[in-house]
C-alpha cells in the first residue's frame, strides 16, 4: 500500500488501484494514530481514480538529515574542511554517539518527483546524493518512508 500528496488530497495505491483517503489534510493524516487503517479502508470502499499528479511528500513537516555514516564520506568532508580550518569536524561527528542531526528544508525546497531542480548559478560542482527518507509523525513514529535525492554544492 503507497500513499502520496495530490493536487486532490491524501491519495492511496495499491496495484493499479488509486483511491482519495476522504477528508485527509496531509498534517493530519500522517499524525493520525489509526493511519494505516484509514488508508487500508479507503483502498476498500473508496471510488476508484486515474492515476493524479504526484506531489512532494510534505507540508508542514521540516526536512532533517542525520550525519555522516560513510568513512568514505567522512574522509571526502576531512579534505574539504581542511581549507577552513576545522578538518576535524567530520572525524568528530563520525565518531559520535549519536547522528549529527540538521536542518535541510522546509516544504518550499522540496520537488515532486519529476519536476525539474533548481541548481545554484554560482556552484559548478553539485554532487546528487540518494537518500532514503523517513516521515515521521509529532510522536516521533516512522509512519513510512520513500527516497530522496539530496544536492549539494561542494564549492
Amino acid at each position: 500500500m503507497l500513499l502520496y500528496r495530490t493536487a486532490q488530497g491524501a491519495v492511496a495505491r495499491r496495484d493499479d488501484r488509486w483511491c482519495v483517503v476522504p477528508n485527509a489534510g496531509w498534517d493530519a493524516l500522517i499524525n493520525n494514530r489509526q493511519l494505516h487503517d484509514q488508508v487500508a479502508e479507503a483502498l476498500h470502499r473508496g471510488p476508484p481514480m486515474t492515476e493524479p499528479e504526484v506531489l512532494a511528500p510534505i507540508e508542514g513537516q521540516e526536512v532533517w538529515a542525520a550525519g555522516v555514516t560513510y568513512l568514505r564520506s567522512r574522509s571526502a568532508r576531512m579534505r574539504e574542511s581542511e581549507i577552513g580550518g576545522a578538518s576535524d569536524f567530520y572525524d568528530r561527528v563520525y565518531h559520535a554517539e549519536r547522528p549529527e542531526l540538521f536542518f535541510k528544508a522546509n516544504r518550499h525546497r522540496v520537488i515532486a518527483p519529476g519536476k525539474a531542480l533548481h541548481l545554484r548559478s554560482d556552484s559548478r560542482w553539485v554532487v546528487p546524493e540518494p537518500e532514503l527518507a523517513l516521515l515521521v509523525n509529532r510522536r516521533a513514529e516512522v509512519v513510512g518512508y520513500t527516497v530522496g535525492n539530496d544536492l549539494s554544492c561542494r564549492d
